[in-house]
């Protein structure tokens, strides 16, 4: 499936489309149980008390230990940028979907999806399905799908190094985040974490976490029906 989608599926704020393509994020949208054909039914922002029990005011740390308890499929975890190739070592099996490209986005552009530790899918931003990257490499070099968490960390560290493909890696995220695996005080600097919850049989929302200066300072929810 191509994953290339804009936020607009969503029906989120146009602040954050702009964030996001900015940045060259994509997403699945079946991943958060929306699609084009779901019922928008409005939104509303809570910016005091709280929402599913997480106060305004608190931490990132503390928000992620709430949402673990929620049983969410997937968190999405915006600007969650890569500065060091070498922390990918441990930050990578915490994560489900990333992103590496050049620093003005490019349809060249790499996504990645993992699965139980395993890399399920690599696309390129132009929407092209590939069993490998770089195409022309050796399947040792290469990372290609099935590999797991620590081949494919130590596939990109090599390739961030080659010459080659080094300005490949000039912005590298780590997107969606798989809230059954520990917290990475990294993703603690995102100025916003998103998701989609199930409110009844045949309502759900997408929530948007918004921080402020290492605290929640609001949320944004947007409401769908099936």
């Amino acid at each position: 499936m191509n994953i290339k989608y804009l936020l607009v599926c969503f029906g989120i704020s146009g602040c954050l489309l702009s964030a996001c393509h900015d940045d060259k994020e994509t997403v699945e949208p079946e991943r958060y149980g929306t699609s084009p054909s779901n019922k928008y039914l409005g939104s509303d922002t809570v910016s005091t008390g709280s929402h599913l029990d997480i106060a305004i005011g608190e931490k990132p740390e503390d928000v992620y230990a709430a949402l673990q308890a929620k049983e969410l499929g997937a968190i999405h975890v915006v600007s969650n940028f890569v500065t060091d190739i070498a922390t990918l070592q441990n930050r990578l099996p915490l994560y489900n979907y990333m992103l590496f490209d050049e620093a003005k986005g490019t349809e060249n552009g790499v996504q990645l999806t993992l699965e139980n530790g395993r890399l399920k899918s690599i696309w390129l931003n132009s929407g092209r399905k590939l069993e490998q990257w770089p195409e022309r490499s050796t399947r040792h070099q290469a990372i290609r799908t099935g590999d797991d968490a620590k081949v494919l960390y130590q596939k990109l560290e090599r390739l961030s190094r080659d010459g080659s493909y080094r300005s490949r890696f000039e912005r590298v995220m780590l997107l969606t985040k798989d809230p059954g695996t520990a917290y990475d005080q990294p993703m603690g600097a995102s100025p916003q974490w998103y998701f989609s919850i199930r409110v009844s049989q045949n309502r759900w929302d997408v929530v948007q976490v918004h921080f402020k200066n290492g605290h929640v300072s609001h949320f944004l929810v947007s409401h769908y029906e099936d």
